[in-house]
């Protein structure tokens, strides 16, 4: 029921009416808090990833050793996956690129829609999870660095634009300046009507960050929209599906 009453707060634009003991609350339990993108760092591994242990525990301690680029204590689930890629029109994507594949949940379900002759790559910054993600997908092609520098890994890639952006980054996390920042550069390679997809989880949108961030799409974004509440997730998430603007026509000019 309080779920409920959420999305409803929520879809009437009326989050910012809850009170700072509600909002501390959600700080509390998702342990998210408002930081600075650290610089691109190689992380320095003292030991090789334990590819036996679970998915959920690497994520849990990725989520430790950086709370400020892992916005959750657990993956992402199957049903969210199924609710971030199915938008998408496959059969007419040429490129993609992921943000910040995690342990490769998005990643597996990209792969088995794109097809044969598509371009596709991931970044993923921090070491560990990027390796996860290669032992899981083999087939797929994981940077590890930081998306800030997504022009210049389309130009290793050869892709001068892409038809598709996938991410699983936690905008709720990021300040104002690196939320504008990174998507003005997610921009700069999607193509003119290329779609962005991302999604955010349903009680941290009582933070200020993912407020404002969804204001960001608005303004950067020529269509924005929600998805259903995937209630089957935990926490329960929705998914934003933005499309960029078209290039200007010529008789427009």
């Amino acid at each position: 029921m309080r779920l409920l009453r959420l999305e409803l707060l929520i879809e009437n634009g009326l989050a910012e009416r809850l009170n700072s003991f509600a909002l501390k609350a959600i700080h509390v339990s998702f342990a998210f808090r408002e930081a600075s993108f650290p610089a691109c760092k190689k992380e320095k591994r003292t030991q090789p990833p334990h590819f036996m242990a679970s998915p959920n525990s690497h994520f849990l301690r990725a989520f430790l050793r950086n709370k400020s680029q892992v916005g959750a204590l657990t993956p992402s689930g199957d049903k969210l996956a199924d609710a971030m890629v199915d938008w998408i029109d496959w059969s007419s994507v040429k490129s993609a690129v992921e943000f910040g594949p995690g342990t490769g949940v998005f990643t597996e379900k990209i792969l088995t829609r794109l097809r044969p002759d598509s371009k596709f790559f991931a970044v993923e910054q921090d070491e560990h999870l990027a390796d996860i993600t290669r032992a899981r997908c083999p087939g797929a092609r994981v940077h590890t660095d930081c998306v800030s520098n997504i022009s210049a890994i389309c130009e290793k890639e050869e892709i001068d634009k892409v038809d598709v952006v996938i991410s699983g980054l936690p905008w709720a996390v990021f300040t104002p300046e690196l939320q504008k920042e990174l998507l003005v550069e997610m921009k700069s390679v999607l193509k003119p009507g290329g779609k962005f997809v991302t999604f955010a989880y349903l009680q941290g949108m009582l933070l200020p960050a993912a407020q404002r961030f969804r204001k960001l799409l608005n303004d950067e974004f020529v269509d924005v929209h929600q998805s259903k509440v995937v209630w089957g997730n935990v926490p329960p998430a929705f998914v934003y599906r933005s499309v960029r603007e078209d290039a200007p026509s010529m008789a427009a000019e």
